[in-house]
């Protein structure tokens, strides 16, 4: 019997010391490549989180997470407007919210208040350079009809155009972990800087 006790402690010692090599060797926290896979309309996000580096940076973060996703068509003015790779990195920054959000929270909002959340765009030291590197969510108003989506707003943007994404569906929920919420447009992080990058 102590013989058996013996092993069970060593092979619960070995596991352990498995785990924490892992960690040490810096294995992702998440496979957002493996989550949006189930997805063929999320593959054009997908790849730019991949050719901007923003989806190694997703995969390395060991905190709660947001990826607000976009389909196939909403990305489709993104990638005829040939943006540069860091104005096109700066654009999905914004859709990586560094909270943990999904459908049910969202829904949990009070009618008419809004929440403000950090993103991976960090603020620039730029003057004028575009986005705070915030996102305020908004739970619609009263008077607004039970099925108005909740929105998500770029802040502190510069000079220049720029877009909301609003709530579409809840695309994969892992609690207190990560969230991927598909939304209906690629957020702008400010118009004039695009031509300079």
């Amino acid at each position: 019997m102590a013989f058996l006790t013996a092993k069970r402690s060593s092979a619960a010692l070995l596991l352990l010391g498995l785990s924490v090599s892992l960690a040490a060797c810096g294995v992702a926290a998440h496979d957002i490549a493996a989550i949006l896979a189930a997805r063929p309309d999320l593959r054009e996000f997908s790849g730019r989180l991949a050719s901007t580096g923003l989806a190694y940076d997703i995969d390395q973060r060991n905190a709660s997470l947001t990826v607000l996703a976009v389909d196939n068509a909403g990305m489709a003015l993104l990638k005829a407007r040939r943006l540069p790779r860091a104005t096109v990195r700066r654009h999905l920054s914004l859709h990586v919210l560094l909270d943990y959000y999904d459908q049910a929270r969202l829904q949990s909002l009070p009618r008419g208040s809004s929440e403000v959340v950090s993103t991976l765009l960090p603020a620039s030291s730029r003057p004028g350079a575009g986005a705070s590197g915030k996102v305020r969510i908004v739970a619609p108003g009263p008077g607004l009809g039970a099925g108005e989506p909740v929105a998500f707003l770029p802040m502190g943007l510069g000079p220049g155009y720029w877009r909301v994404a609003l709530f579409v569906r809840s695309v994969y929920e892992a609690p207190a972990d990560i969230s991927v919420l598909q939304v209906s447009a690629v957020m702008s992080g400010g118009g004039r800087q695009e031509a300079t990058d």
